[in-house]
């Protein structure tokens, strides 16, 4: 497979202290639903950003999957159901895995080819604009921002970009915050190549699965499968968004599930053959 970006043959980089301490998180998370979540905890220790996503991208023509979006748990999710549903084919990162490209870090900057006059907004849900990186913003999306990604091969010719954002500087993502990426690169290819394929192991529907969850927890899993985040749920719910995590994180150790994918998937599963919540 073909490789694009700054790779991590820099054996001479030096990484934080706090970078290694973090990575204790991300083994003790090896095989937890919360693995994302350490991931983007442990970037923060090597490059500044506002919000980090993770996007896995199949090898056939099927929408990517968000493992996870930091920007959910404080913000609506109309920007991220418009990229879902259309916007995505013009994303950088896409199109350059759609190209070949499946590992490596890079500025989305530096691979973005559209200008807002080549952009078909009545296509898309997108207003195209040149002061963005793409030359677009999809709608409700922020706007203004800087991007990183580190691209990760994982199995069945899948591919997981971890992306990081920030309000747009005039320097932007430094090189030496591209080099650090790119160093740890195996590291979390390793890490997310397990978590992926935990993800894709098939997961048996049947009621009691769902018998297993507390009434709470089937609330919650409700609120889920509605595309409620942590804060909407924890606002609706009146329970902090700690407590909303926690009961997220039982319910999936009870369902034997790693995502909200796979809840998603579980409970598509359950309809088919007449079962819900209640059954």
């Amino acid at each position: 497979m073909n490789s694009m970006g700054i790779q991590s043959t820099k054996f001479g980089l030096d990484l934080p202290s706090s970078w290694a301490d973090s990575c204790v998180n991300i083994i003790e998370t090896l095989d937890d639903p919360e693995l994302p979540r350490s991931i983007a905890v442990s970037l923060a220790t090597l490059v500044s950003f506002d919000d980090c996503r993770q996007i896995v991208y199949s090898a056939s023509s099927t929408p990517p999957i968000v493992v996870f979006d930091g920007l959910q748990e404080r913000m609506p999710q109309l920007g991220m159901a418009n990229y879902l549903s259309s916007t995505y084919v013009l994303n950088p990162s896409y199109r350059m895995f759609r190209s070949g490209v499946s590992s490596g870090a890079y500025r989305v900057r530096d691979i973005a080819h559209f200008r807002a006059s080549e952009i078909d907004a009545q296509k898309y849900r997108v207003s195209p604009l040149d002061s963005e990186e793409m030359g677009y913003l999809t709608e409700g999306m922020p706007a203004g921002n800087e991007e990183l990604c580190i691209a990760l091969q994982v199995p069945d010719g899948a591919c997981a970009t971890i992306s990081v954002t920030r309000k747009r500087s005039s320097q932007g993502y430094r090189l030496e915050e591209v080099e650090r990426m790119a160093a740890i690169g195996p590291f979390l290819t390793a890490a997310f190549k397990r978590y992926w394929r935990r993800a894709q192991t098939p997961v048996p529907a049947s009621p009691e699965q769902f018998k297993l969850l507390s009434p709470r927890e089937r609330e919650i899993a409700e609120l889920l499968i509605d595309g409620h985040s942590t804060l909407s749920i924890s606002m609706r719910l009146d329970i902090s968004g700690t407590t909303v995590k926690t009961h997220r994180k039982n319910l999936y150790a009870k369902l034997g599930i790693a995502t909200q994918y796979e809840l998603f998937s579980l409970y598509n599963k359950s309809l088919q053959r007449g079962l819900t919540f209640s059954n």
